[in-house]
């Protein structure tokens, strides 16, 4: 990284934008790890209701997985948006103070910044895989609210 056009201000500020960036792509995967813990102690306890005939119990724990999936696209959500303020302070940063690292690599330097317009495809992004598999589980939960309900 080139540091010649750093003030100590610009020094602070893109390390708070670093940190906050980092604080809260970390905070995201902790969160989906949360989810998954919670879903499969969620549908552990389903099984267990419909083994023992307490399709009401069953029920219930889907209405709860339902809740649950709902809270963590929001919590997700939140965490993207907070994830992408620090994104748009980086980029000002690499672009604005040409703040990047140029490496050479077979007799062509490369350039490594944030990129300005990510145009790839949606199924390389994780926001869309958090979002369909929280989506899916909600949906299986809502499925499964009926299927002991219809049991019962």
């Amino acid at each position: 990284m080139s540091e010649e056009n750093f003030s100590d201000g610009d020094k602070t500020a893109f390390d708070y934008a670093w940190k906050w960036f980092d604080f809260h792509g970390k905070q995201r995967m902790q969160l989906f790890n949360y989810f998954l813990i919670i879903t499969g102690i969620l549908a552990n306890a389903y099984v267990t209701a419909l083994d023992k005939k307490l399709f009401d119990v069953g029920a219930i724990v889907c209405i709860l997985g339902v809740l649950q999936s709902l809270g963590f696209v929001v919590f997700d959500i939140r965490s993207r948006v907070l994830t992408e303020r620090a994104e748009k302070a980086l980029h000002a940063f690499e672009h604005e103070k040409q703040l990047f690292s140029r490496y050479k690599y077979k007799n062509e330097i490369i350039e490594i910044c944030l990129p300005l317009n990510d145009n790839s495809s949606p199924i390389t992004k994780m926001k869309y895989w958090i979002w369909a598999i929280e989506i899916a589980i909600l949906v299986l939960f809502i499925c499964g609210a009926f299927y002991a309900y219809k049991l019962r």
